[in-house]
């Protein structure tokens, strides 16, 4: 039987150029921004993780401490879910990729949102959400082996997305060294207040100085808290609708 040619994968320093010419398109949303849902879950997070745990939802699977998940409870399809994810029957709601955006939207545009992000940039996930094809455990550190690596809150946390270049997307998606790079950017703008991810999983150091996070030119974070209140707002009243269903 015949086998698929061996062709020549990127090197690192043709990564790390990539690198170069990516970050400086990324856009992370102001720390202040993700301190006010960080806040707000801090102050729902009981009465929000027994309500889920009524529905049979585990509430650490979104809501463990300082989270920034947005709406607790709801997830990406997967797998056959896809065909009937509208009329998904299950004790969590499912998406089509829109709660992710609903903070953006706000902030940028003070409503909800509206099939059209800015154009030419696209919503990228930082760490994986969905248990299918899932890298945590050769992304992050564990503190402890055997333990649960696929939480759906990190599906509308909003320190868990950014947005950029449609066309730069896929490079970020794949090259481990890349993810890491902006898993750690996002880590050091939001880590003081913020635990991006679960208790047991951390995020890994830079494997050179050259893959330092001053080693590159990174946008400032954007937007403002003009409109929070009025997403806050909305995602409670989605969330009480969500959860009396």
């Amino acid at each position: 039987m015949s086998s698929w040619p061996e062709w020549t994968l990127p090197s690192n320093e043709e990564l790390l150029l990539l690198a170069k010419i990516t970050i400086p398109y990324i856009r992370f949303l102001h720390p202040d921004i993700v301190r006010a849902v960080v806040d707000d879950n801090e102050d729902r997070r009981e009465v929000w993780g027994v309500r889920l745990a009524e529905r049979g939802i585990e509430p650490s699977g979104y809501l463990w401490e300082r989270s920034a998940c947005a709406f607790p409870g709801v997830r990406r399809y997967e797998g056959k879910e896809r065909a009937g994810w509208k009329n998904h029957q299950g004790v969590e709601a499912l998406d089509d990729n829109t709660y992710p955006k609903e903070i953006w939207s706000f902030v940028f545009r003070g409503e909800r949102f509206a099939k059209q992000g800015p154009e030419g940039y696209s919503l990228a996930h930082l760490a994986d959400h969905k248990k299918y094809k899932n890298r945590g455990n050769h992304e992050f550190d564990m503190a402890e082996q055997g333990l649960l690596l696929a939480f759906p809150g990190l599906y509308t946390s909003i320190a868990n997305t950014v947005y950029m270049p449609i066309g730069l997307i896929r490079p970020t998606d794949f090259a481990f060294s890349l993810r890491n790079l902006i898993q750690r950017k996002a880590n050091a703008i939001y880590g003081s207040f913020c635990k991006l991810l679960p208790p047991h999983l951390s995020i890994r150091g830079g494997e050179t100085d050259s893959w330092s996070l001053d080693s590159f030119g990174w946008h400032d974070a954007v937007g403002t808290t003009e409109h929070v209140p009025a997403f806050l707002e909305y995602r409670n009243k989605e969330m009480e609708r969500l959860l009396s269903k």
